[in-house]
């Protein structure tokens, strides 16, 4: 009787955790980097170390970044990024910047 307890609320425990750990900003692809815009929304870009431009292919921007909206790709945001092939951009994202795609010849 008390394993079934114990493997009751250990059960439970994990049902709790995986409900709370859906609830957080969805990261996206790593090697992204997150710049605070006037507005107090983000805007994004690919990370600028280089060997991590050869190797971003496809990229997922998050629609939020620390709860709040990511709402730009910046400016040459994926400049040079030659091997992207597939972005999967969220509604959130309402401006695209000059020549962030600039040279993707993916």
């Amino acid at each position: 009787m008390k394993i079934a307890k114990i493997a009751l609320l250990l059960s439970l425990m994990l049902v709790l955790v995986m409900a709370f750990s859906s609830c957080g900003d969805n990261k996206g692809t790593e090697g992204l980097d997150f710049s605070l815009l006037e507005d107090g929304t983000y805007g994004v870009r690919a990370n600028s170390f280089v060997p991590l431009q050869l190797t971003l292919n496809k990229v997922v921007i998050p629609d939020t970044y620390k709860g709040k909206p990511v709402t730009e790709i910046l400016p040459d945001g994926f400049e040079n990024v030659s091997n992207l092939t597939e972005i999967t951009i969220p509604n959130s994202v309402t401006s695209i910047g000059k020549d962030a795609f600039y040279d993707c010849t993916g």
